[in-house]
């Protein structure tokens, strides 16, 4: 198929006593952003390294624009791919500014003197992740957060048309992680780029992905669209615990903190925030019988007719009636 960057062929991943996964046979397109999901364990970090280059697989191959990676020497695998990993990297005293210029290595002739068209893909990677106040301080005095952003400059100083990201949004606040994850989807679609991060951000990666490499505990790969993935019931499978379900209608997951209890069914339009508060509380919410709350534009309407306009009272008074 055109515009594939990187493509594996029974690929089988995993250490010298055990195989983690495998046969693998994926492939990852250029201006697009795939997150590698899964359950601790289920070999995401085994995979990402594998495919970067650092570790070697167990069978398969894997190609990059159809050359096989292990025919790539350093210098050529370091032009075609860049590689952000979540291993905290020790780069001494440089400041962030240095260790971004340090994207261009590839790129430079043996003195590392840097050209015009070096310093233009530096300022473009420090302006993309927006860390120009940081290129005076010291790598040592940064937060992990911000380590992180620089490190993602380097590899965007790097300019290669893969980008490797291991848990890029681990060390962010909310805020950032959103950012971070807008960012990348809008570098693959912007630049051509083909991205592919691991993650734990379910619930971003389900909003920005255009495709998810799902990883169940078995080692089982599954591939697709977010919205198949959730639609066919392989998400809701791979993440499935006691006490934990999702919810395919709202792409997020709601916590069971009881099997018994008082039980209360909803009339009218849901309320997705009711229902956590409930559940909270200790009611089991069914649409067969117990204690009925019909939901309404002005509040929450309950089964002797009285009204109530927020969650507190209205719990207040179900604690009343139901807990006596």
């Amino acid at each position: 198929m055109t515009g594939i960057f990187l493509q594996t062929d029974a690929l089988h991943i995993g250490y010298a006593s055990r195989s983690v996964s495998g046969p693998l046979n994926l492939s990852l397109r250029k201006g697009e952003l795939v997150c590698l999901l899964g359950p601790n364990g289920a070999g995401k970090s085994t995979l990402m390294r594998t495919l970067s280059g650092l570790q070697a697989p167990l069978k398969g191959s894997i190609l990059l624009e159809g050359i096989p990676l292990e025919a790539l020497s350093p210098l050529e695998l370091a032009r075609k791919r860049s590689l952000v990993l979540t291993d905290r990297t020790d780069p001494g005293n440089l400041t962030a500014g240095e260790v971004i210029a340090l994207g261009r290595t590839p790129h430079t002739n043996w003195l590392g003197r840097l050209t015009p068209v070096d310093q233009q893909q530096i300022q473009t990677a420090i302006d993309l992740t927006d860390t120009g106040f940081l290129l005076s301080r010291r790598m040592p005095e940064l937060s992990d957060g911000e380590r992180q952003k620089v490190m993602l400059a380097r590899a965007l100083a790097q300019d290669t048309d893969l980008i490797l990201l291991d848990e890029p949004t681990a060390h962010l606040d909310l805020p950032n992680r959103v950012a971070m994850m807008q960012l990348l989807h809008r570098l693959a679609r912007t630049t051509g780029k083909a991205i592919l991060l691991s993650t734990h951000e379910l619930d971003l990666a389900l909003q920005t992905a255009d495709r998810l490499w799902l990883i169940t505990r078995d080692g089982t790969l599954h591939a697709g669209v977010p919205e198949d993935l959730v639609l066919n019931g392989t998400f809701e499978t791979a993440f499935a615990r006691d006490g934990l379900q999702f919810d395919r209608q709202t792409g997020g997951f709601r916590i069971r903190l009881t099997e018994e209890g008082p039980v209360v069914s909803l009339a009218g339009p849901d309320s997705i925030w009711l229902r956590q508060a409930l559940a909270r509380e200790g009611y089991r919410i069914r649409a067969d019988g117990g204690y009925l709350l019909s939901v309404e534009e002005s509040g929450w309407k309950t089964t002797d007719g009285q009204l109530f306009t927020t969650i507190e009272t209205l719990l207040a008074h179900l604690r009343n009636q139901l807990f006596q």
